[in-house]
């Protein structure tokens, strides 16, 4: 496991599987495996926001992708892609703010 990944969350084996396994009962957005529809998900009929940090350290694709995968499971919302922040989005606080304010004035 990567020294950032120990610091940033201790788990055992089991859990570990659990969270990053793509057939996972814990895997709700399953757009590591296009061909499950994502039963969770798709449930949600409420306006969402999506915010996808664009250099984040964890992901195991490029954000577009991950986005593309939300735009055509997202029942009604947004998504929005934050240029060239890590996973806590720090130093894109702003974008992140207006996002949300966008998002929200479109409801």
């Amino acid at each position: 496991m990567p020294k950032q990944m120990r610091e940033w969350f201790e788990c055992d084996a089991q859990r570990f599987l659990s969270l990053y396994t793509p057939d996972s009962p814990e895997e709700i957005f399953t757009y590591a495996r296009p061909e499950i529809t994502p039963r969770t998900f798709s449930e949600v009929k409420i306006p969402a926001l999506v915010l996808l940090a664009g250099a984040d350290e964890y992901g195991d694709m490029p954000p577009k992708k991950i986005s593309e995968w939300f735009m055509k499971w997202l029942y009604t919302g947004h998504v929005t892609i934050i240029p060239k922040v890590k996973h806590s989005f720090k130093g894109g606080e702003k974008d992140v703010a207006t996002a949300i304010r966008d998002f929200v004035n479109t409801l």
